[in-house]
């Protein structure tokens, strides 16, 4: 988090106007999505303090912080899980989680609901009183008393509904004005309704400009229909608060999607900014950052390019 303080006048000098962090929150593993404490930084960024002063270096230039949330699945060592596998049916977290059986094993393989298939990350139940009402605290917590923005929320198409519900009210009786950003990489409607989401990471625009620009694997008609679609798809305020991304932590980096093409990322990324909607730069692609899915790291080439952006995206590869 220092390191961003430290840069902050270069990403005010590209026009930044926010930030969406990918998870800061104390964890086992360098993506960070296998959380562990909800309530503070991971020792590895800095800590709860240390936020409080970026959001406020920030907030001084204009610049919004957005955090990112995962409340549908824990990390392996949360307490409330290492609670279960250790008292099993005794544990008073076992509805925490879901567990069609006891005892509670993850050898061979996970007897209880995961996220992905992957023993390291419970699912968490949503539909508990007392889980709804632990992570509402978080979401009041790191906007209410960090001052944070916004929140960008992890695998949101599989978490309840009613959950989302309450979400929102929470988070918006604190700030109005709060983004609340879901990741569903589908057409969203049902998060759409103005009582749940502003909006949702846009990966049918992605893909539409990706499939023209960059792999040219439809005509210009084809991409016009799907442009379209997602016109008409959604209400026009909706539109306007989407959130256009071209890659992601979840995606080969643009230049390299583009096979190191700088004019067709250029092209894309052109589009990208015209369009109606947020756009969001994936950190390290403003200076020609190329990558493929993880593992393949990322190198810079040596040209330079200036863009002006509206939202920025740092975070650590997943």
């Amino acid at each position: 988090m220092q390191g961003v303080i430290d840069h902050l006048d270069h990403l005010e000098t590209l026009g930044i106007t926010a930030i969406y962090f990918t998870p800061v929150f104390k964890a086992t593993t360098n993506h960070k999505y296998d959380t562990i404490d909800y309530m503070n930084v991971d020792p590895h960024f800095g800590d709860n303090a240390l936020l409080k002063k970026l959001v406020d270096r920030c907030h001084e230039r204009g610049i919004r912080v957005l955090l990112d949330a995962v409340f549908n699945h824990s990390g392996y060592y949360f307490p409330p899980f290492q609670d279960v596998l250790e008292r099993q049916e005794n544990s008073k977290y076992k509805d925490w989680f879901h567990l069609p059986q006891f005892p509670v094993t993850s050898d061979p393989q996970p007897n209880y609901r995961t996220f992905a298939f992957e023993p390291k990350m419970p699912k968490i139940n949503t539909e508990n009183p007392e889980v709804r009402a632990y992570f509402l605290e978080v979401a009041r917590y790191w906007i209410e008393d960090i001052g944070v923005d916004g929140w960008r929320l992890d695998v949101a198409n599989e978490v309840d509904h009613a959950f989302w519900r309450e979400f929102r009210h929470v988070v918006k009786d604190v700030n109005p004005d709060a983004y609340i950003l879901g990741e569903v990489w589908h057409e969203s409607g049902p998060w759409l309704q103005g009582d749940q989401f502003d909006a949702v990471m846009n990966y049918p625009f992605t893909n539409a400009v990706l499939d023209y620009f960059c792999k040219q694997r439809i005509d210009r008609t084809t991409f016009q229909q799907r442009i379209e679609r997602l016109l008409v798809t959604y209400p026009e305020q909706t539109t306007n608060a989407a959130f256009n991304l071209l890659d992601s932590h979840d995606t080969a980096r643009l230049l390299t999607l583009c096979e190191n093409d700088k004019e067709k990322m250029k092209q894309a990324v052109l589009f990208q900014f015209t369009f109606p909607g947020t756009p969001c730069v994936y950190y390290g692609d403003e200076v020609g950052l190329d990558g493929g899915h993880d593992p393949a790291a990322g190198k810079r080439w040596n040209g330079t390019r200036k863009n002006k952006t509206t939202t920025y995206s740092r975070s650590t590869r997943r």
